[in-house]
């Protein structure tokens, strides 16, 4: 048995009676073994427990639980919680497509132990009229439709609907406006990296604007969702030719950075890898920065800093030359050379 802080246990979160709760068990290599969902429900009081111990479905139990003993086999006069399926990860192939384009809508779906998934189906409807369910199919727990393609202007809105074995159900939406230009996002690239300054700053080679919306930033080849270092929103646009920034959070500086919500983690005293990614997973472009003859993470190495102020790592020019190092410029023009190529050696114990 697992134990709250404010009960003298271990966890390191909280657990509500009335809040939304999600509890996962993982084995050592993170798959998932089994899972236990709630929704809120600010008149709840009372524990949760599988009866009989270990097979059965869950209920509402007494509100002191049962603690290091057993469940019992008795149901009379408990109310059965109503399992839900549970949708993440769910994302389009093409994120802003265009009249030749289907589009492939995936989403991780599951329930939990005990219970078993009906079905998956994909609603939508165009320019707000409901069109077709489309059964998704499923590989593992990966379910995928496709959505056949539409004309420019069209609207889409789309839901995944999932419903398990005990009528529990779940939904999850997402919408797109069919484009009458492809947009090609390998024009992306990550331009600038300050271990300092604590900043990345991406750079825009095409000749449009390119919207930023489910491009990522993956530091160290940390994939966990809570893992990625910065994600763009919708509205974040990076125009033709120009720089977007983001700074770690919670700093200040540097000054005239497009936003200040970037996770932790980047040092100038580290190996560092970041990857920038597609909504989809495709990968645009990559730093790395290891110590030389070396391709493993996570060691200590000390950039060759021969010259002050501190320098970023830079592309010299934007957008196209290599890493070098060179004057922070945050959301400006880097060197259109530099001498100084970006060297690296093991820290001194």
């Amino acid at each position: 048995m697992l134990k709250g802080t404010k009960g003298s246990g271990d966890l390191i979160k909280g657990l509500s009676a009335t809040q939304g709760v999600v509890v996962e068990l993982q084995d050592p290599d993170g798959n998932q073994i089994d899972i236990f969902r709630i929704g809120e429900d600010m008149s709840r009081a009372n524990s949760y427990s599988r009866i009989p111990d270990g097979t059965g479905v869950w209920y509402y139990t007494d509100v002191t639980g049962t603690q290091n003993a057993t469940n019992g086999t008795n149901t009379s006069g408990l109310e059965s919680i109503i399992a839900l399926p549970w949708i993440t990860g769910l994302t389009q192939d093409i994120m802003f497509p265009t009249a030749t384009d289907a589009v492939k809508v995936s989403a991780t779906v599951r329930t939990i132990s005990g219970t078993t998934l009906t079905s998956v189906i994909l609603k939508w409807t165009l320019d707000g009229n409901a069109q077709s369910d489309i059964t998704m199919a499923n590989l593992g727990n990966t379910y995928s439709g496709t959505i056949a393609a539409q004309a420019v202007g069209a609207e889409i809105v789309y839901t995944v609907v999932a419903t398990n074995s005990e009528n529990g159900t779940a939904e999850s939406s997402e919408d797109y406006t069919v484009s009458s230009t492809a947009i090609d996002y390998s024009k992306l690239v990550i331009n600038e990296i300050d271990g300092n300054g604590k900043f990345v700053e991406i750079y825009n080679n095409a000749s449009y604007d390119i919207p930023l919306v489910g491009i990522t930033l993956i530091k160290n080849e940390e994939t966990a969702s809570n893992k990625i270092w910065w994600t763009g929103l919708d509205g974040a646009i990076i125009e033709a030719g120009k720089y977007y920034t983001i700074v770690q959070s919670g700093l200040l500086t540097p000054t005239g950075a497009s936003e200040y919500t970037g996770a932790s983690g980047i040092s100038p005293k580290k190996t560092l890898k970041f990857e920038l990614k597609t909504s989809n997973g495709t990968i645009l472009d990559t730093f790395s920065r290891l110590i030389e003859g070396s391709s493993t993470l996570d060691a200590d190495c000390l950039p060759d800093y021969s010259k002050t102020p501190k320098y970023s790592f830079s592309r010299c020019p934007d957008g196209i030359g290599e890493f070098k190092l060179a004057v922070p410029s945050c959301n400006a023009q880097n060197p259109s050379t530099s001498d100084d190529p970006i060297v690296t050696t093991p820290l001194t114990p």
